[in-house]
């Protein structure tokens, strides 16, 4: 909403955008929903990308350290970097009233950490000890940003 409400403001005072777009993901295909807050239930979209290579990394903390569970090594995860997804916009902005004119980037981006938690609906009471068994609980996160070029 913040980026849309940059977006009319500039228009509204007259000025237009030329530029290009770039849209990258780790994905082939994402499929969004068209309706906000609409709980995984209605009308979706899907966006398919061209695949050009390329990944994500997972930071040292997110990596974790291995624990022991139950008497078993088990790998220890903070989170793992399951998507991520962005739209750039490379812009040139200029106002047809005043003939100011400048650069901008703006961005939106999604990036889906999964958390690993313990399944605690039915824990294991085996001989020997069984390792709880691991869920991943997706979490997005989203970044959107405009920045000016203010240099040279």
């Amino acid at each position: 909403m913040l980026l849309q409400n940059d977006v009319t403001k500039l228009v509204d005072e007259g000025y237009s955008f030329s530029g290009f777009t770039l849209n990258v993901a780790t994905q082939a295909t994402i499929t969004f929903l068209q309706n906000a807050n609409s709980k995984a239930v209605g009308p979706t979209q899907t966006v398919t990308l061209p695949q050009l290579g390329g990944g994500v990394e997972n930071i040292r903390f997110l990596d974790g350290q291995p624990v022991t569970v139950a008497g078993a090594l088990q790998p220890a995860e903070n989170a793992q970097t399951a998507m991520v997804y962005a739209t750039f916009w490379v812009e040139t902005v200029k106002n047809s009233k005043t003939g100011d004119e400048f650069s901008q980037l703006q961005y939106a981006q999604m990036v889906v950490l999964d958390f690993p938690i313990f399944h605690l609906l039915n824990p294991a009471e085996t001989n020997p000890p069984t390792p709880p068994a691991f869920v991943n609980l997706g979490w997005p996160h989203i970044t959107v940003a405009t920045l000016r070029k203010s240099f040279g």
